[in-house]
């Protein structure tokens, strides 16, 4: 059994070769590697996946990664034949299994590289193309590139209307709405939001629904419209509590903290804030993950101003903490815009503990990482 610590190398190293594309020589490194670590188990999956692909070994490549795809794209799969057909979907698939794992550079690059096959080589495959660009959509708003991600969605809905495809439009407004907002361009998040709500509540996609009134009630929230805001979070939280889902239900709770906090209620923000915690740990996403430390972060920061000596310092160490791991998990996918945000949130509250350098510290990393 390997140790994390030489795992990582070796993972690091399998990386840069297939990067390079040695992919013979991967098989070699990742031989016997057998770690504890879900996470790391998964990556060397993935890795000799991608390894088997530029192999052209398409029977060993969809053994190791359709485990990960749902099973539309597994049936999908199933009906290529063609050679040329096959470098194109299995760049696909690199890509989705990468946006599953959290690799959205990886992600970005196999959806990129698919696309330019599909048009290079004259490959007609419409549910392919749509599904790359849109997928290249998200993984660019996961990484905090929501300019990049507009443009994604936009010349999705475009191929949609081309092909006449129903379903996939749900999809395409909702990540619009999220990149919208992430511009803070809220009118039009609310514009497209509403489109897929529509469409996924014709569907009879309650769990997109869901997550779309979540959406809507965050817009709702920059726009300090509060009741409204609420009315979307109880549509959503009744959702997510029937189905039980726990990513929807962690988030819907670190959503109402905040709303709670802004409507000056501490107590019942402290109480959502608390149903939050109970479960952050056990989400593998890390952007909501990171949203719902910043929130649990508000709420404690919040809670300190009414405390006195010890209690408020304890209670802003615990600010730090959370903060701290927030940032964790936006590094991971290197969201920028969020990670200065939140630079300057930890230096405010570093500044408040008295430690001066800390703070001065996270300013210029704030500074520094709007650079990159």
């Amino acid at each position: 059994m390997t140790n994390n610590l030489d795992m990582q190398l070796i993972l690091y190293r399998a990386h840069l070769q297939l990067e390079q594309g040695q992919h013979k020589s991967v098989f070699e490194i990742l031989q016997n590697c057998v770690s504890q670590d879900d996470k790391q188990q998964q990556e060397v999956i993935y890795l000799s996946g991608w390894a088997y692909v530029l192999g052209k070994q398409w029977g060993e490549a969809e053994r190791m990664l359709s485990p990960m795809l749902d099973v539309q794209t597994q049936e999908f799969g199933r009906t290529i034949q063609l050679e040329r057909e096959r470098i194109a979907f299995f760049l696909l698939v690199l890509g989705l299994v990468a946006n599953y794992l959290a690799f959205y550079e990886d992600a970005s690059l196999h959806f990129s590289t698919c696309l330019k096959v599909l048009h290079v080589r004259r490959i007609h495959l419409p549910k392919v193309r749509m599904q790359a660009r849109y997928s290249l959509g998200v993984a660019n708003l996961l990484k905090g590139q929501p300019q990049a991600a507009l443009q994604s969605f936009t010349e999705t809905l475009k191929l949609c209307q081309h092909y006449q495809e129903t379903e996939m439009p749900a999809r395409v407004y909702h990540g619009l709405c999220e990149a919208y907002q992430a511009i803070s361009a809220y009118e039009q998040a609310y514009e497209a939001g509403q489109a897929s709500l529509l469409l996924y509540q014709q569907h009879s996609d309650h769990q997109q629904s869901a997550s779309l009134h979540q959406a809507l009630g965050q817009i709702c929230f920059h726009l300090e419209k509060y009741c409204e805001a609420r009315e979307h979070y109880t549509q959503a939280l009744q959702v997510a509590q029937e189905m039980q889902d726990l990513l929807l239900l962690t988030t819907n709770h670190a959503l109402l903290a905040e709303l709670c906090l802004a409507e000056r209620r501490l107590e019942e923000a402290r109480h959502y804030s608390q149903l939050a915690m109970a479960h952050v740990e056990q989400l593998s996403n890390p952007a909501m993950q990171s949203k719902v430390y910043v929130a649990m972060g508000r709420v404690s920061c919040e809670e300190a101003m009414y405390m006195e000596s010890e209690a408020q310092k304890s209670l802003l160490e615990t600010t730090v903490t959370y903060f701290k791991q927030a940032l964790e998990g936006l590094k991971r996918i290197q969201a920028h815009q969020e990670m200065a945000n939140l630079y300057s949130l930890l230096a405010q509250t570093l500044e408040m503990l008295g430690r001066e350098e800390e703070a001065l510290l996270c300013w210029r990393s704030g500074f520094k990482v709007l650079q990159e």
